[in-house]
């Protein structure tokens, strides 16, 4: 990975104001190594700016660098009822994320939302 990318990870802050962690650190790296839908979903929550409302995540930072990502539709899921489940049901997916974003811009979101 760069060391443009790794100041920036160093830069992220938590809701908290504490540094991300190493999990969040390599999953914001695998989603950049390889955009795909996988990396992206473990890491378009993850929250960049701890200090923005309430918490800028790579997914609104990927909006603002890229405005047209925000008719962007993300998986959906379908509730089972099953009252055999310790939940009382479970989720089925139904689909996945519409479109994910590339490399360069969730390089580009991560800047954007560290700096």
């Amino acid at each position: 990975m760069s060391d443009t990318l790794e100041r920036d990870l160093g830069a992220a802050t938590t809701m908290l104001g504490g540094r991300l962690d190493e999990d969040a650190r390599a999953r914001l790296r695998a989603a950049v190594a390889d955009p795909c839908e996988a990396t992206w979903d473990a890491a378009h929550t993850i929250i960049l700016n701890g200090d923005v409302g309430l918490g800028l995540t790579l997914w609104q930072a990927v909006i603002a660098v890229q405005p047209s990502f925000s008719f962007v539709a993300g998986p959906r899921f379908r509730w089972v009822d099953d009252p055999e489940h310790e939940n009382g049901g479970y989720s089925v997916p139904l689909s996945g994320w519409s479109s994910t974003p590339g490399a360069d811009v969730i390089r580009t979101a991560i800047a954007y939302a560290t700096h």
